[in-house]
């Protein structure tokens, strides 16, 4: 999944935070029997410069077979949280120029 960031984060207060994820759901809402399949660790909203992109690979044996739905999932935290972001699937092959993050990897401005 690639996530590009339209609008720049806010980190005005400097402890905004900000967490993006795949998941898999039972439900069409998204939250109905959620669970994460791949995320980044907490990114600075320093970091999140308008025009980023950076792509979540989707590990195929951590999907469950009851899952019937994706979905990019966004967790702010702090004083001021603000974000535009898009999202959508688009296959390894296709992606150019993307970051990829593992799980645990810690981004950096």
């Amino acid at each position: 999944m690639v996530f590009v960031i339209d609008v720049a984060a806010d980190y005005t207060s400097g402890n905004e935070t900000y967490k993006f994820a795949v998941r898999t759901a039972t439900a069409s809402d998204g939250t109905t029997g959620a669970v994460s399949i791949v995320e980044t660790p907490d990114i600075a909203g320093s970091a999140l410069t308008a025009g980023t992109r950076f792509a979540l690979l989707l590990p195929q044996n951590r999907i469950a077979s009851t899952a019937t739905h994706l979905a990019a999932y966004y967790d702010v935290s702090g004083t001021t949280p603000s974000v535009t972001v898009t999202a959508f699937v688009q296959p390894a092959s296709m992606v150019q120029n993307d970051k990829y993050f593992a799980s645990g990897f810690t981004v950096g401005a």
